[in-house]
């Protein structure tokens, strides 16, 4: 991947997780693969 997709993931992933509600639920999902996975999925489909 180049350097400006992966940044834009990050803005995404950080934009997706800014969404959740409480610390532990963004403790969780960074610790979650499988979620992390899932949203550069999505990423990828949307972009």
């Amino acid at each position: 991947m180049t350097r400006g997709v992966v940044n834009q993931f990050i803005e995404h992933v950080a934009h997706q997780l800014s969404a959740l509600a409480g610390a532990d639920s963004l403790v969780e999902t960074i610790a979650d693969g499988d979620e992390l996975a899932m949203l550069f999925i999505d990423f990828r489909q949307s972009g």
